[in-house]
């Protein structure tokens, strides 16, 4: 029996649709990115999921 630990991103609902073809690797789920354990984080990757989301948070504030 194979136990699925991960690394988990959490609370980046846009980052699926905008990197799909990055993310096809990787589990994804509503809002959540899962990195295996066995495996590097994709740093560079990340980097870019939490510029997109500090975009879209920062677009969000302005217009409220």
């Amino acid at each position: 029996m194979k136990t699925d630990y991960h690394v988990g991103l959490y609370g980046a609902p846009s980052a699926p649709r905008a990197f799909a073809r990055k993310l096809q690797r990787y589990r994804t789920g509503k809002g959540t990115l899962r990195f295996p354990i066995d495996q590097l984080i994709p740093v560079e990757l990340v980097r870019q999921i939490v510029k997109r989301k500090v975009k879209d948070n920062s677009a969000k504030s302005k217009k409220e």
